[in-house]
Protein backbone atom coordinates (compact mmCIF):
# COMPACT_ATOMS: atom_id res chain seq x y z
CA UNK A 1 0.00 0.00 0.00
CA UNK A 2 1.19 3.85 -0.79
CA UNK A 3 0.58 4.66 3.26
CA UNK A 4 1.42 1.96 4.56
CA UNK A 5 2.35 2.59 8.31
CA UNK A 6 2.78 6.46 7.49
CA UNK A 7 0.81 8.65 10.42
CA UNK A 8 -1.73 10.10 9.40
CA UNK A 9 -1.88 13.88 9.23
CA UNK A 10 -4.18 14.85 12.40
CA UNK A 11 -3.80 11.45 14.12
CA UNK A 12 -7.03 9.48 15.16
CA UNK A 13 -9.22 12.96 15.31
CA UNK A 14 -9.34 15.31 12.60
CA UNK A 15 -10.17 18.79 13.59
CA UNK A 16 -13.48 20.17 13.25
CA UNK A 17 -13.11 23.24 11.37
CA UNK A 18 -11.53 20.43 8.86
CA UNK A 19 -13.57 17.64 8.67
CA UNK A 20 -16.98 19.89 8.26
CA UNK A 21 -15.22 21.90 5.52
CA UNK A 22 -14.28 18.93 2.77
CA UNK A 23 -17.11 18.88 1.22
CA UNK A 24 -17.30 22.64 0.78
CA UNK A 25 -13.41 22.60 -0.46
CA UNK A 26 -14.47 19.72 -3.11
CA UNK A 27 -17.42 21.75 -4.32
CA UNK A 28 -15.43 25.02 -4.60
CA UNK A 29 -13.65 25.67 -8.22
CA UNK A 30 -10.18 24.82 -8.32
CA UNK A 31 -9.06 28.16 -8.96
CA UNK A 32 -10.65 29.82 -6.11
CA UNK A 33 -8.95 27.04 -3.87
CA UNK A 34 -5.70 27.48 -5.69
CA UNK A 35 -5.95 31.42 -4.68
CA UNK A 36 -6.65 30.65 -1.15
CA UNK A 37 -4.01 28.07 -1.06
CA UNK A 38 -1.34 30.75 -1.88
CA UNK A 39 -2.44 33.15 0.26
CA UNK A 40 -2.17 30.35 3.42
CA UNK A 41 1.37 29.61 2.03
CA UNK A 42 2.22 33.49 2.50
CA UNK A 43 0.24 33.39 6.20
CA UNK A 44 1.94 30.92 7.10
CA UNK A 45 5.37 32.39 6.10
CA UNK A 46 4.99 35.07 8.67
CA UNK A 47 2.08 37.47 6.74
CA UNK A 48 -1.18 38.82 8.43
CA UNK A 49 -4.68 37.52 7.63
CA UNK A 50 -6.55 41.34 8.39
CA UNK A 51 -10.58 41.36 7.90
CA UNK A 52 -10.43 43.57 4.97
CA UNK A 53 -7.43 40.79 3.37
CA UNK A 54 -10.19 38.39 3.52
CA UNK A 55 -12.99 40.53 2.31
CA UNK A 56 -10.54 40.76 -0.57
CA UNK A 57 -9.94 37.18 -1.21
CA UNK A 58 -13.58 36.79 -0.58
CA UNK A 59 -13.99 39.01 -4.10
CA UNK A 60 -11.31 37.54 -5.60
CA UNK A 61 -12.21 34.28 -5.36
CA UNK A 62 -16.18 35.11 -6.22
CA UNK A 63 -16.98 33.21 -2.73
CA UNK A 64 -18.85 34.33 0.32
CA UNK A 65 -16.98 36.18 2.45
CA UNK A 66 -17.44 33.75 5.61
CA UNK A 67 -17.07 30.35 3.56
CA UNK A 68 -13.82 31.82 2.33
CA UNK A 69 -12.94 32.19 6.10
CA UNK A 70 -13.59 29.06 6.50
CA UNK A 71 -11.91 27.93 3.88
CA UNK A 72 -8.82 29.53 4.55
CA UNK A 73 -8.92 28.33 8.03
CA UNK A 74 -9.24 24.83 6.60
CA UNK A 75 -6.58 24.53 4.10
CA UNK A 76 -4.18 26.10 6.65
CA UNK A 77 -4.73 23.42 9.15
CA UNK A 78 -4.63 21.26 6.31
CA UNK A 79 -1.25 22.70 5.44
CA UNK A 80 0.22 23.00 8.99
CA UNK A 81 -0.42 19.42 9.44
CA UNK A 82 1.15 17.79 6.64
CA UNK A 83 4.71 20.18 7.56
CA UNK A 84 4.14 18.85 11.26
CA UNK A 85 3.65 15.02 10.20
CA UNK A 86 6.63 14.96 7.68
CA UNK A 87 8.93 17.76 9.38
CA UNK A 88 12.56 17.41 8.13
CA UNK A 89 11.53 14.19 5.80
CA UNK A 90 11.47 13.54 2.33
CA UNK A 91 7.95 11.92 1.73
CA UNK A 92 7.19 12.32 -2.00
CA UNK A 93 4.25 14.08 -3.01
CA UNK A 94 1.99 11.24 -3.79
CA UNK A 95 2.37 9.90 -0.32
CA UNK A 96 1.13 13.28 0.64
CA UNK A 97 -1.84 13.22 -1.67
CA UNK A 98 -2.87 9.82 -0.76
CA UNK A 99 -2.92 11.14 2.67
CA UNK A 100 -5.23 14.30 2.04
CA UNK A 101 -7.44 12.06 -0.12
CA UNK A 102 -7.60 9.81 3.28
CA UNK A 103 -9.53 12.85 4.54
CA UNK A 104 -11.87 13.25 2.11
CA UNK A 105 -10.37 15.30 -0.54
CA UNK A 106 -10.84 14.78 -4.19
CA UNK A 107 -8.05 13.53 -6.00
CA UNK A 108 -7.85 16.99 -7.84
CA UNK A 109 -7.55 19.10 -5.21
CA UNK A 110 -5.42 16.72 -3.05
CA UNK A 111 -3.18 16.54 -6.03
CA UNK A 112 -2.88 20.31 -6.12
CA UNK A 113 -2.23 20.63 -2.58
CA UNK A 114 0.51 18.05 -2.54
CA UNK A 115 2.39 19.97 -5.52
CA UNK A 116 2.21 22.89 -3.62
CA UNK A 117 3.27 21.72 -0.62
CA UNK A 118 5.62 19.56 -1.96
CA UNK A 119 6.86 22.63 -3.83
CA UNK A 120 7.29 24.98 -0.85
CA UNK A 121 8.12 22.77 1.65
CA UNK A 122 11.50 23.73 2.74
CA UNK A 123 10.57 27.58 2.87
CA UNK A 124 7.12 26.12 5.61
CA UNK A 125 9.48 23.92 6.92
CA UNK A 126 11.89 27.00 8.12
CA UNK A 127 8.86 29.02 8.92
CA UNK A 128 7.57 26.90 11.06
CA UNK A 129 10.78 26.47 13.11
CA UNK A 130 10.97 30.01 13.48
CA UNK A 131 7.38 30.19 14.83
CA UNK A 132 8.37 27.58 17.20
CA UNK A 133 8.50 28.25 21.20
CA UNK A 134 11.81 28.35 21.99
CA UNK A 135 13.21 27.73 25.17
CA UNK A 136 16.76 29.07 26.56
CA UNK A 137 19.68 26.68 26.36
CA UNK A 138 22.45 26.28 28.49
CA UNK A 139 25.57 28.43 28.07
CA UNK A 140 27.52 27.75 30.94
CA UNK A 141 28.23 26.57 34.16
CA UNK A 142 30.65 27.26 37.03
CA UNK A 143 30.60 26.39 40.51
CA UNK A 144 32.91 26.50 43.62
CA UNK A 145 33.15 25.46 46.79
CA UNK A 146 32.85 26.86 49.63
CA UNK A 147 33.97 25.67 53.73
CA UNK A 148 31.41 26.64 56.71
CA UNK A 149 33.84 27.07 59.45
CA UNK A 150 31.55 28.00 62.05
CA UNK A 151 27.76 28.76 63.06
CA UNK A 152 26.11 30.76 65.23
CA UNK A 153 25.60 27.03 67.23
CA UNK A 154 28.58 25.62 66.97
CA UNK A 155 32.14 26.92 67.01
CA UNK A 156 33.73 23.79 64.30
CA UNK A 157 31.60 22.60 61.31
CA UNK A 158 33.84 22.45 58.14
CA UNK A 159 31.03 21.68 56.32
CA UNK A 160 31.69 22.22 52.91
CA UNK A 161 28.52 23.56 49.86
CA UNK A 162 28.99 23.65 46.28
CA UNK A 163 27.74 27.19 44.57
CA UNK A 164 26.47 26.78 41.39
CA UNK A 165 26.20 29.31 38.78
CA UNK A 166 24.22 28.82 35.29
CA UNK A 167 24.06 30.91 32.61
CA UNK A 168 21.42 30.73 29.76
CA UNK A 169 21.31 31.69 26.57
CA UNK A 170 18.79 34.38 27.15
CA UNK A 171 21.22 36.29 29.71
CA UNK A 172 19.80 35.03 32.84
CA UNK A 173 22.39 34.06 35.37
CA UNK A 174 21.05 31.23 38.42
CA UNK A 175 23.05 30.78 41.33
CA UNK A 176 22.23 28.12 44.00
CA UNK A 177 23.72 26.43 46.78
CA UNK A 178 23.87 22.37 46.37
CA UNK A 179 25.04 19.77 49.02
CA UNK A 180 27.86 17.99 48.21
CA UNK A 181 25.91 14.65 48.55
CA UNK A 182 23.36 16.39 45.65
CA UNK A 183 26.19 17.26 43.54
CA UNK A 184 27.15 13.42 43.98
CA UNK A 185 24.18 12.82 42.86
CA UNK A 186 23.77 14.71 39.81
CA UNK A 187 27.43 13.66 38.54
CA UNK A 188 25.46 9.42 38.80
CA UNK A 189 22.81 11.14 37.22
CA UNK A 190 24.33 12.65 34.40
CA UNK A 191 27.11 10.03 33.99
CA UNK A 192 24.06 7.95 34.02
CA UNK A 193 22.21 9.51 31.06
CA UNK A 194 25.81 10.42 28.73
CA UNK A 195 25.84 6.15 28.89
CA UNK A 196 22.21 5.19 27.97
CA UNK A 197 22.09 7.90 24.71
CA UNK A 198 25.32 6.39 23.77
CA UNK A 199 23.25 2.54 23.64
CA UNK A 200 20.74 4.40 22.10
CA UNK A 201 22.80 5.25 19.60
CA UNK A 202 24.44 1.76 19.52
CA UNK A 203 21.35 0.51 18.80
CA UNK A 204 20.60 0.33 15.16
CA UNK A 205 16.93 0.01 15.31
CA UNK A 206 16.76 3.50 17.77
CA UNK A 207 19.46 5.20 16.45
CA UNK A 208 19.71 9.08 16.80
CA UNK A 209 20.52 10.89 13.06
CA UNK A 210 20.08 14.35 12.12
CA UNK A 211 17.88 14.89 9.03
Amino acid sequence: ALLGDQPSIFGPHVPPEVSRMISVVNKTPLKAVQGLLGHVIEYAKGMDATGDMMDAWAEEGKLPRATTASLFTCLWMIVRGVIRTHARTEKKQEVIQAQLQELGLSGEVAGELARVIQLRRIDLEGSAFDQKLHFPSLEGLSWRVDVTMTTTHLSHVMKPTLLMELRSSDGVVRTFDVSVQKFHELRFHTAKLLKELEEVEANPILKITDK
